[in-house]
């Protein structure tokens, strides 16, 4: 099990964002009342975190009295702050249910994974991201120019890159590769995780195999052509001679 951390987030901004993860979307008006504060502090709360990726905006509706409002939706790299809120573990099952649409292979398939009995070890696997030192929390090569400790292949592996190197327009994580991350290490056997019962649970349900199939045979085909580039540059290299 992963040990928890101290937050690194002021009090007032983890409350914010717990709430949002134990109620999805709302306004900061919702939220303030939600919180019983007031609403000047919520607001100073939100916009800092909609300033450092957590939160963004979701699409104006209409109030129950007719007025317009524009209810916030956390990002991923959001969801994971406020899981340093260790109680929050203890309600995983609501919270991934309440976010289902930011993650539809990952939290969309929690009841699911359920029910293959699969739950404990996808919510350790949450936790491993969600952990101070998960991928989650890597933002630019810049900053933390290291392997991330849940995901322990090479530094320039494509998929770190690709996070590391074009975050999503909300500096979060783009759902696809939430999802390559999640799963990557779940079918490798030295992670200690039940490699042949999750490969059996994607390759049951139709909308993770196609994700698996359209993911394994695109990063087959990048690692067979970047293969076939060294080889010729081997074989170039050999034919000139010592």
């Amino acid at each position: 099990m992963v040990n928890t951390i101290k937050s690194t987030f002021p009090r007032k901004q983890l409350e914010v964002l717990r709430y949002l993860a134990e109620n999805g979307p709302k306004n900061s008006y919702e939220i303030s009342r939600g919180l019983d504060t007031s609403y000047s502090v919520v607001h100073k709360w939100m916009r800092r975190s909609q300033q450092q990726g957590f939160i963004s905006p979701t699409q104006e509706k209409k109030g129950k009295k007719g007025v317009m409002t524009k209810p916030y939706r956390l990002t991923l790299a959001g969801l994971a702050s406020a899981f340093e809120n260790e109680e929050l573990w203890s309600n995983v099952d609501q919270i991934a249910g309440n976010w289902g649409e930011l993650a539809p292979l990952v939290f969309g398939k929690w009841s699911y994974f359920k029910e293959r009995e699969l739950g404990k070890e996808a919510m350790e696997r949450l936790r491993q991201m969600f952990h101070g030192e998960g991928v989650l929390k890597l933002k630019n090569v810049g900053e933390r120019p290291q392997i991330a400790k849940d995901y322990p292949y090479r530094l320039y592996d494509p998929l770190l890159l690709s996070h590391l190197l074009h975050p999503s327009e909300d500096s979060s994580m783009h759902p696809m590769l939430f999802a390559e991350f999640f799963f990557l290490p779940l079918l490798d056997s030295p992670f200690g995780f039940s490699l042949e019962r999750w490969f059996k649970a994607i390759q049951d349900d139709s909308d993770l195999k196609q994700w698996a199939k359209l993911f394994f045979r695109g990063q087959a085909t990048a690692y067979r052509s970047k293969s076939e580039r060294y080889e010729q540059l081997l074989r170039e290299l050999e034919a000139g001679g010592d």
